[in-house]
């Protein structure tokens, strides 16, 4: 057929080999193993050749070596392997790894892509083809994109994604291998959970977002233990603060860090956390709760607490007597699965912030209220709480809930009973004087 046609050379290309099942792969290479000495013919094969090597020793290997050499097979099997390998690939080139610029200007061109209409991206391509041409190594970056469409509104949205691109792209080519599929595919996750945050109406800064999405693709593990650390912080992790300020310190100042942190220092980690926009000051959990699909903590479930609940959360701690009880009429029509959310929030604030008061003097709002569940919820987490730091207010504020309810009466005194017989604590040395008040005939 080739010397009938006159076609100077025939080339087949077979991509996405590595989707196919082990034996449909094997199939298919031996198709173009009866082809390979056919004249003007040549196979390009595009596939993982990790996922390739399985199939043939799948196929071949492990069903035909004999047990007996079963100490061997580790051996024999990557050299039966390697041969076949061999014999069919020629020519093996493996595709090699972007480069920070490279990843910078793949970023930049996918944004224009999304941003642009079709003119502005065709004039975008041919400045960044042309540019290339005068600079092979260089970014096609924020700059490039702007001169590119000078005298045309720029998107802000385009200008806002193009500013964090040369930041995070170091980051993204260390942590992402230089592979612009997983690049891709981290873009149109954190595209879609801004929309989350659109619908969920959560105020949320597509910088810190990308920068959480970075560190949540390149190292999972310190991932989980950012949320576990912004979980029991309100938002708020020291220990992220303490990394920063160490990473962005200048060599003379350079801050000791406690040993608990060192699997941050890795380069990649530092390189992280002195990519902008600094995360010291903002509040995380709204971050982690578009993320919770990614997310294992499991020390008080905030992160999965609608964002809903959390508003009313942060209402009835805040200062603002308006706002505490706009939050306390909200609370008493809430649904039982909410208010549940809403009294575990609390009842966690109590027992891992005991030095607080905001904690035990919004639950007495809700007690005051008649709210279901408040009563038990305080009660239960002021004697969960470690009582050496626990804050002397919560005295008073057990002592006004025995006087306004009297069914609450011997449970309070039971409770203030329990603090008093520390008497060498701040909270203990309170409790014995209101329960004193208590006891007294005719206190009401």
């Amino acid at each position: 057929m080739l010397a009938k046609t006159d076609i100077r050379s025939l080339v087949i290309f077979i991509d996405d080999l590595d989707r196919c099942l082990p034996e449909r792969i094997i199939e298919t290479l031996e198709a173009i193993k009866l082809f390979m000495a056919v004249p003007k013919t040549a196979f390009v094969i595009g596939a993982d050749p990790r996922i390739i090597r399985h199939a043939i020793a799948t196929r071949y290997v492990r069903q035909q070596l004999d047990e007996r050499y079963a100490d061997a097979v580790g051996d024999e099997e990557y050299d039966l392997v390697k041969d076949y390998l061999e014999k069919l690939i020629t020519l093996p080139y493996a595709l090699p790894r972007l480069s920070p610029a490279e990843i910078e200007t793949y970023i930049n061109l996918l944004l224009c892509e999304k941003y642009l209409g079709e003119t502005e991206r065709n004039e975008v391509r041919g400045c960044w083809q042309s540019k290339q041409q005068e600079d092979f190594y260089a970014a096609f970056d924020h700059g490039a994109v702007i001169e590119a469409l000078a005298g045309k509104d720029v998107p802000q949205e385009l200008q806002t994604q193009l500013a964090w691109s040369n930041a995070v792209a170091g980051a993204i080519t260390e942590g992402l291998k230089g592979n612009p599929r997983q690049v891709k595919r981290m873009l149109n996750a954190m595209l879609l959970r801004s929309k989350l945050a659109d619908i969920a109406k959560l105020p949320i800064r597509s910088d810190v977002l990308a920068k959480l999405m970075v560190l949540e693709y390149t190292e999972p593990k310190r991932f989980q233990e950012l949320d576990v650390w912004q979980t029991v912080s309100k938002g708020h992790p020291e220990q992220l603060s303490k990394l920063e300020t160490a990473a962005l310190a200048d060599e003379q100042d350079k801050v000791a860090i406690d040993n608990t942190l060192s699997d941050w220092q890795k380069p990649g980690l530092q390189i992280w956390l002195r990519m902008r926009p600094p995360l010291t000051g903002i509040d995380l959990r709204d971050y982690f709760w578009i993320a919770r699909d990614r997310t294992k903590s499991t020390l008080t479930g905030a992160s999965l607490v609608s964002p809903h609940i959390r508003r009313l959360f942060n209402k009835l701690i805040s200062d603002n007597e308006g706002e505490q009880q706009l939050a306390v009429q909200a609370a008493k029509e809430l649904i039982p699965v909410e208010l549940n959310a809403l009294l575990s929030l609390l009842g966690d604030n109590v027992q891992h912030y005991p030095d607080q008061e905001d904690g035990p003097k919004a639950l007495r709002l809700l007690i005051e209220e008649k709210v279901d569940g408040a009563k038990a919820t305080l009660f239960d987490a002021i004697q969960a709480a470690p009582q050496a730091k626990m804050t002397p207010t919560v005295a008073p504020i057990l002592s006004t809930i025995a006087q306004s309810d009297e069914t609450a009466r011997e449970e309070v005194k039971a409770i203030l009973r329990t603090l008093a017989a520390k008497s060498d604590t701040p909270v203990g040395k309170a409790a014995e004087l209101y329960l004193e008040q208590l006891n007294k005939p005719g206190a009401s």
